[in-house]
């Protein structure tokens, strides 16, 4: 075998596994923005439920922007819903659940048409005061 057709092969043989590593990479980084998606909204949960148990009086309008502008970098923005424990709500002492959903659509749609990933982060307090 001659320096040439050695010289062909290798680039032949990189080209493929270099479309298999590249391919693997963007699945990371992807798979990694749903995640990053995924913790922001958690945490975006978190700070309108603790709004909530803080700011018992609260309307339901104000605890889902507290949310809402806490999930910098999400697009669309999230839905937000409120649940309370029993119908008397805003009393100390009753469970709140701040529940917010969005969906991601990956990048590695390519592969998959259409797929949305469906985000949801729900979190129960109690009131404080």
């Amino acid at each position: 075998m001659s320096g040439r057709e050695g010289a062909g092969q290798a680039l032949v043989e990189f080209a493929l596994s270099s479309l298999l590593f590249f391919t693997l990479v963007f699945f990371l980084v992807d798979g990694g923005r749903v995640l990053f998606n995924y913790i922001t909204l958690a945490e975006a949960a978190d700070d309108g439920a603790r709004y909530a148990i803080v700011n018992s009086q609260a309307s339901a309008s104000a605890i889902a922007g507290v949310v809402q502008s806490n999930a910098v970098g999400i697009s669309p923005t999230p839905s937000v819903s409120l649940r309370y424990q029993d119908a008397s709500g805003h009393s100390p002492g009753t469970m709140v659940t701040v529940t917010a959903t969005s969906g991601v659509t990956p990048l590695t749609g390519l592969f998959w048409r259409g797929l949305t990933i469906t985000l949801q982060s729900k979190l129960a307090l109690m009131i404080q005061n």
